[in-house]
């Protein structure tokens, strides 16, 4: 109990006061999310819930400053799996933490790839974070 499973995005919001710790740490991340805030993903989320793959994956991607963006191809490299840009996809597409683990910064090699909330979002996002 506890545990984050993951963020959707609604426009309806749940009574706050019943919310665990780790979600009053998310939301503050949140309310300061334009002012560029510094987290460790392991600090909110629940790591042991993902492979060693997925939690490079997630934590390289989660210090990639706002405003910047990379390819599938550029992650898999950092990440230490050059070879894995279609895996790193993969586990984008099964990001159930988005903006904690900003996969919208994440394009394609001549196209904006993906983003399993809504594309419309994703280009909304770069555009407020200054890419577009």
């Amino acid at each position: 109990m506890g545990d984050i499973e993951k963020i959707e995005f609604t426009k309806e919001p749940e009574e706050l006061a019943t919310y665990p710790e780790k979600v009053k740490k998310i939301l503050l991340i949140f309310d300061n999310y334009y002012s560029k805030p510094t987290y460790e993903i392991k600090d909110i989320l629940p790591m042991e819930r993902f492979s060693e793959f997925y939690k490079k994956v997630y934590t390289t991607l989660s210090r990639v400053p706002m405003g910047d963006i990379l390819s599938y191809r550029e992650l898999s490299k950092i990440s230490g799996y050059p070879e894995a840009a279609r895996a790193v996809g993969s586990a984008l597409r099964k990001n159930r933490y988005p903006l904690i683990i900003p996969c919208h910064r994440v394009v394609g090699s001549n196209k904006i790839g993906g983003f399993t909330p809504d594309i419309q979002l994703k280009i909304e996002l770069l555009k407020k974070e200054g890419f577009l």
